[in-house]
């Protein structure tokens, strides 16, 4: 898409997160750009954080809305939930009364309900922007199946499907090999950005010292945070100010707060909770020095497929990260400006200790994170994407229809 039929278009984003998330992202990047356009946000069902966050619609531009809907977690079961969402969707797309040029779906249901609105004549094309994968969803066997199948029919009939790695574009490749022999130029890899420009500013003005490790993300066991802890408990006599601040929360907070207890950490281990504004966490954690991400080696981790946001973020502020090799992303940053440990208290420590006894290589490390992130902006990521979208399947004029030529 060109800039001139960015700006006569309308779009309508399609999510399922706790949190900002990369559909909210490309937001940023349409909604200065765009006629108008709605954001659609549905909580994650199987996350417990999530139980308390609402539905909700928000339009910008020449589209008007302002929705939102809570609904009782525990009321029904979870595929229940996401029904719920996939009407929910289709309701507030119709409300807008006017046909998007492009729908970009994060998630298969998501881009079921797109090809639902392209069908009804709502949607002119649908992106399927898939952010994850895990080789099992469901436990049981049919609500498996389902979820599969939706995803090789949403693979099949997308105008085009954004991959969030080469991993994980290579594991659905392997699953659904008849999706990607039809029409395989749909499929692009679209990796997770960030302002990296704004962040390496703001990073330079408030950067405290290397011996302030940051995590920042969901507090699950998948995630490490009980090593790194464990981490911090064999360093802390050789570095007294050694301190952890964690920015976000989860299911498996309590057990984290025990575990600080126990190793009586408490005077060095700050929970900030989940911070919603992106500027804020940015300013955070620029005044961070070490970042971790020691995501465990499990089979169904989503992380061996995706590309974690928490990275981009990690790199925008110019931390030097220590990290397992579970996300694809480990093997590009392995000596530049991440160290790789083994998932383990000991490994975690070794790896943290070498970068707080060499200045010199910590300061190597932490430019080469300005220089990668650099090169993941938002925008650009995003404008290159758009750029890909053939016109040849316009069903309507760029820029859609309103008022009294809405599709009754």
């Amino acid at each position: 898409m060109t800039t001139s039929e960015l700006s006569e278009g309308r779009f309508v984003l399609v999510t399922h997160e706790v949190g900002t998330v990369p559909v909210q992202q490309v937001m940023a990047v349409l909604k200065p750009r765009t006629k108008g356009g709605l954001l659609i946000h549905h909580p994650l069902q199987f996350r417990g954080m999530a139980a308390s966050k609402s539905s909700y619609s928000r339009g910008w531009g020449d589209v008007r809305a302002h929705d939102e809907v809570w609904f009782p977690r525990r009321v029904a079961p979870e595929v229940l939930s996401y029904l719920k969402d996939f009407l929910l969707t289709i309701f507030w797309v119709i409300r807008a009364r006017c046909v998007f040029d492009v729908m970009i779906a994060a998630g298969n249901l998501n881009a079921f309900a797109g090809l639902t609105l392209r069908w009804m004549g709502l949607v002119r094309k649908v992106v399927y922007y898939a952010i994850d994968f895990s080789e099992t969803r469901f436990s049981n066997r049919f609500l498996e199946a389902c979820y599969r199948k939706i995803d090789e029919i949403v693979l099949c009939r997308v105008d085009a499907t954004w991959h969030l790695s080469h991993a994980m574009k290579g594991a659905r490749e392997h699953r659904f090999p008849r999706a990607f022999t039809a029409r395989g130029g749909r499929h692009q890899l679209v990796p997770v950005g960030v302002h990296a420009s704004r962040m390496r500013s703001v990073a330079r003005d408030c950067l405290d010292a290397p011996e302030r490790i940051v995590f920042l993300g969901n507090i699950l066991e998948a995630h490490g945070l009980g090593v790194v802890i464990e981490a911090l408990s064999i360093l802390c006599r050789e570095w007294p100010r050694l301190m952890l601040d964690i920015y976000g929360d989860g299911p498996d907070k309590n057990l984290v707060q025990a575990q600080v207890h126990s190793l009586t950490l408490s005077d060095r281990v700050t929970f900030h909770g989940y911070i919603e504004a992106d500027e804020v966490l940015e300013v955070e954690l620029g005044r961070g020095g070490i970042a971790v991400a020691m995501y465990a080696p499990l089979l169904s981790t989503f992380s061996r497929f995706a590309d974690p946001g928490k990275i981009k973020m990690y790199l925008g502020a110019g931390l030097p990260i220590v990290m397992t090799s579970i996300p694809p992303i480990a093997g590009d940053l392995d000596g530049d400006c991440a160290i790789i440990s083994l998932y383990s208290s000991e490994a975690c420590a070794t790896a943290i200790r070498a970068l707080l006894s060499n200045p010199e290589r910590y300061c190597q490390m932490r430019y080469r994170a300005f220089s990668v992130a650099s090169g993941l902006e938002w925008e650009t990521i995003t404008l290159a994407a758009l750029a890909q979208l053939s016109d040849a399947s316009a069903v309507v004029p760029l820029g859609g229809v309103r008022g009294d030529d809405w599709p009754s």
